[in-house]
């Protein structure tokens, strides 16, 4: 009798056993289905990314290229007004030294 009472507690413990097996299978199986579902959805995720990717240059020169072209446009205008008004300002200098000696002058002429 108690080989048979040990035979059933071994039973029972195989039996457990079983149970915990099945158990740990069906979460591996679960979490093979998460995986996979992860996986999807980064391929996916990949694929917007290189989408975007090989646009970035052609978005890029779209947006900024005109940008960039205004604004070089505005600095030339700049550079240009800066030079022409430096230009003026030399002459007026020396027009103003020229017309200081000439007041000069015309004051040691004064008898």
């Amino acid at each position: 009798m108690p080989k048979i009472k040990n035979l059933l507690q071994k039973l029972c413990t195989v039996e457990d056993c079983i149970r915990e097996i099945s158990s740990l299978n069906k979460g591996l199986k679960d979490l093979a289905t998460n995986v996979a579902a992860i996986d999807k959805e980064l391929h996916s995720v990949k694929n917007y990314v290189a989408v975007i990717l090989s646009n970035v240059k052609e978005i890029f020169a779209e947006q900024f290229n005109p940008f960039k072209t205004y604004v070089e446009e505005q600095l030339k205008m700049l550079s240009y007004s800066l030079s022409k008004q430096s230009r003026t300002l030399k002459i007026l200098k020396e027009q103003a030294v020229k017309v200081e000696e000439e007041c000069l002058a015309s004051a040691f002429l004064i008898p």
